[in-house]
């Protein structure tokens, strides 16, 4: 469906690298397109816009330029409020940026923030005034197209792109003289589980990336280094870093209620100050402590839910009459000896000549590690191939005290020598009859 741009009061247009989908704008209409490679922009009211150049600690300031480049002084960012609702292993975050212009003239905010690679952002509105505008998202060169379009005649335009999977650029266009606009941003991201705990992680700072290359004739961004042939994009995924002993100019809060669905039996955050409060033995309401924190490293918050023993969960939700539930089964945090199932191993070690030396050195150390390390129901055999194949025994042995000292014993043997033909001893390895 095409629709004239005139018609439209206010558009968001975003280019999100892993979404094809479309939100209404206001008043409703449906921009249809599809691209990989989407972007997000926004319309709304008349003038001349200035440019503002982040400048920041890669999450925080923007400078504002004339259209003669005379630097303006400083437009920064006021707030960035975060709210994560976490589901078992799954955060639902909303992101709100607020903008403010404390200049005479309207101007455009350009801001480079990080967000979590594995995120995929589902939502994004604009609110100015007592208007909301909903975001649409749509190919990436017609976003830009619509949101150039919309500054240009004056109206107030935001454009959100994906520029990498954990950096993204934030555009806001002619906002008026003492005028607020408040973005927020809502994305979806599963959550890591490792040594039995769960862990939430919110990027604050773009990190330096490597930018090889010659530099070229111009500059697509505000960043600080200059687009190059092998990274055409650089000056939009390097925004400038603040000087030593310089906050970013901003402030970030935020907020994080876990519902994990099985009992907490720990939560940490390493790099912030934070403050919990216990809603169940599987719930709990965190925050950063109230002060003017400077987002200068990530937020990362981990929560332990594993025990001594296997552990499951549920959670349920209901929309109207329908709904659903998740079911967790999480294992425990160590596993003994004990309740592991028995298993067979089969190791192949090449001893040909060019192992010589370090490498079978290394390899007879790591295969000896091993057997003194199996389980006593496991079961094991070595073959040792160069242009032949030797085997430690008839047949896979049990493990114990005795046969580990054969096997020693078998592996100091081993030495390099003769050439490399591995085909034999893989089909002798899947010919071996499986352990009863």
């Amino acid at each position: 469906m095409n629709v004239s741009l005139t018609r439209i009061t206010g558009v968001l247009v975003a280019s999100l690298v892993n979404l094809n989908v479309f939100y209404a704008a206001c008043p409703p209409q449906v921009l249809a397109a599809s691209n990989p490679q989407p972007r997000t922009a926004a319309s709304a009211n008349q003038g001349k816009a200035q440019l503002a150049h982040f400048a920041g600690s890669g999450s925080g300031m923007m400078n504002v330029f004339s259209r003669q480049g005379k630097n303006l002084g400083n437009c920064p960012l006021k707030h960035t409020s975060v709210q994560a609702t976490v589901s078992g292993y799954v955060a639902h975050v909303t992101v709100k940026q607020l903008f403010t212009n404390p200049f005479k003239d309207k101007i455009e905010a350009v801001y480079t923030f990080p967000l979590s690679e594995t995120a995929a952002v589902d939502d994004m509105l604009m609110r100015v005034g007592k208007r909301t505008i909903h975001g649409t998202i749509k190919k990436r060169e017609e976003a830009r197209e619509i949101y150039e379009t919309a500054k240009a005649h004056g109206n107030v335009a935001s454009l959100l792109d994906q520029e990498r999977t954990n950096i993204f650029t934030q555009s806001v266009a002619n906002i008026m003289p003492g005028e607020q606009i408040e973005i927020t941003l809502n994305y979806v991201d599963l959550l890591p589980y490792e040594a039995g705990s769960f862990t939430f992680a919110f990027p604050t700072v773009v990190g330096p990336r490597f930018i090889p290359g010659t530099a070229a004739a111009g500059k697509q961004g505000s960043g600080r280094i200059a687009d190059t042939d092998t990274v055409p994009d650089a000056s939009r995924i390097t925004p400038p870093v603040a000087a030593k002993g310089e906050r970013a100019g901003h402030d970030i809060s935020i907020e994080v209620a876990v519902n994990s669905g099985v009992p907490i039996s720990g939560i940490e955050s390493k790099l912030h100050e934070i403050t919990t409060t216990r809603t169940g033995d599987d719930q709990v309401k965190v925050a950063l402590k109230d002060k003017d924190t400077i987002p200068n490293k990530d937020f990362v918050l981990s929560w332990q839910v594993s025990g001594d023993k296997m552990r499951s969960g549920y959670l349920t939700h209901k929309d109207g009459n329908s709904g659903y539930f998740t079911l967790m089964v999480l294992p425990p945090k160590r596993v003994t000896p004990d309740v592991v199932a028995p298993k067979e191993m089969i190791f192949l070690i090449d001893c040909s000549g060019s192992q010589s030396g370090l490498p079978l050195d290394k390899a007879k150390e790591t295969l000896s590690y091993i057997v003194d390390h199996m389980n006593e129901n496991d079961t094991f055999q070595i073959l040792a191939f160069s242009d032949k194949v030797r085997y430690f025994a008839p047949r896979p042995q049990s493990v114990s005290q005795e046969m580990r000292k054969k096997a020693r014993s078998f592996i100091a043997s081993l030495q390099a020598d003769g050439g490399t033909w591995m085909g034999p001893a893989v089909e002798k390895a899947c010919s071996i009859p499986a352990d009863e």
